[in-house]
């Protein structure tokens, strides 16, 4: 990474580092650099295996510590650094994730997936259908949006009526809006919006909908998550 992509929020940080370390690690400001500029372009921590010198000079650090520890800065066993916070948030969304992903319904009839011919097209609609969580994945043009709306479609045949579906922007909420509208323009979905005005976000950051107080929907579809901050 170049250093004329590094912000003064990245400087201060690792200032902040130095500080707090006293000089026991000589590398810990340049990689704190390095780690907040890429947090802040999307990545929840940087990969340091490469580079044994590194970690073994980042371990003598007191603010350094491991999986468990409260401290500012978190490397796993896989020479992964993390800003603390960020490895406790990325805890606890692999916990959430993976309990709602354990959760199956009964299969219903497959005459609802009849029209569909794509086999894996086909088997993440049946998946949406029979678990709690699905993740659909695959790149620009491999028909996303089209079984997302198949599965909209496969859940309305089965009885469930609300179905929310949202984006992490207002553009992608729109491209999202409009395909839909190209694609089942008679059954679009109750709900379109961003992610933000779904969860009735307000300005002290409070939400409307959270924990206690669930979502008035069956069913949420994301699209774009991976653009959605941790």
């Amino acid at each position: 990474m170049l250093d004329n992509i590094f912000t003064p929020l990245d400087e201060h940080l690792s200032l902040l580092a130095a500080k707090l370390d006293k000089g026991a690690s000589s590398l810990l400001p340049q990689i704190v650099k390095r780690l907040s500029a890429e947090v802040r372009d999307g990545s929840s921590c940087i990969d340091l295996s490469e580079s044994i010198d590194t970690v073994n000079d980042l371990k003598k650090s007191s603010i350094v510590g491991n999986p468990g520890d409260d401290l500012p800065f978190i490397l796993t066993e896989d020479s992964l650094l993390y800003l603390g916070r960020y490895y406790h948030y990325e805890c606890v969304l692999s916990e959430l994730l993976n309990k709602m992903a354990s959760i199956s319904f009964p299969k219903d009839s497959d005459t609802t997936l009849e029209t569909i011919k794509d086999p894996e097209q086909k088997l993440a609609v049946q998946t949406a259908l029979t678990k709690r969580l699905t993740i659909i994945s695959g790149g620009p043009g491999t028909g996303k949006t089209w079984t997302a709306a198949q599965i909209i479609i496969a859940l309305l045949k089965t009885g469930v009526s609300k179905v929310a579906v949202a984006a992490p922007t207002g553009k992608a909420a729109n491209r999202l809006n409009e395909s839909l509208q190209k694609t089942i323009p008679s059954e679009l979905p109750e709900t379109i919006s961003t992610i933000h005005k779904l969860l009735g976000i307000r300005m002290d950051g409070s939400t409307r909908y959270h924990e206690t107080n669930k979502l008035p929907y069956n069913s949420v579809i994301i699209d774009e998550a991976s653009m959605v901050d941790l």
